[in-house]
């Protein structure tokens, strides 16, 4: 079928001539293809169902939309009541089992203060050089075990070794707020 050819017959859209159709005309153009035109021949009706159908289905998401946005929650920080220790949590362990454990090593740290380098300045350093802490003088230290803050403590002079007294044992409470950071 020629459709350059103006005397072209076309089948009937409808059953009756008389009814109005919608055409639609777009081009496609595809990568080493010439450009081409389509049309697209709709009846009336097809065209008012398809019109009332979108048109719904705009105004049901507008509706839910307007419902969502009126839902507007009220948010607030919750609040929790202290922990406290509990009597009844506490059970014994028999000594037997609890001496399973005792033989297992810990690895105990006292932190003299931290500090922030770059990597430039750890390369310069040469024995002699001096390191800034964060921590003051007589400031207690902190002792981990395990990498977890367990304890404070001050530096102490033992003959000519160094030692540390515990002067404060964290809290669990203070321990969980660590935890939290």
């Amino acid at each position: 079928m020629n459709f350059d050819d103006p005397n072209t017959q076309f089948p009937p859209v409808t059953d009756n001539p008389e009814k109005d159709v919608a055409v639609v005309e777009f081009e496609m153009e595809i990568e080493g293809l010439p450009k081409s035109k389509f049309y697209q021949v709709i009846s009336a009706d097809l065209v008012k169902k398809m019109y009332e159908y979108f048109t719904k289905k705009q105004s049901e998401a507008a509706e839910k939309k307007e419902k969502k946005e009126e839902k507007k929650v009220k948010v607030e920080p919750v609040e929790f009541a202290e922990l406290k220790p509990s009597e009844t949590r506490k059970t014994e362990v028999p000594s037997d089992k609890l001496e399973l454990l005792l033989d297992i090593p810990l690895k105990v740290t006292v932190e003299l203060g931290r500090t922030r380098m770059t990597l430039k300045r750890v390369l310069e350093m040469i024995p002699g050089s001096i390191i800034e802490l964060d921590k003051l003088t007589g400031e207690p230290v902190d002792i981990l075990v395990n990498g977890k803050l367990i304890a404070r403590g001050e530096v102490v002079v033992i003959d000519e070794n160094f030692g540390v007294r515990i002067t404060e044992i964290v809290s669990p409470k203070e321990r969980l707020e660590l935890l939290n950071e």
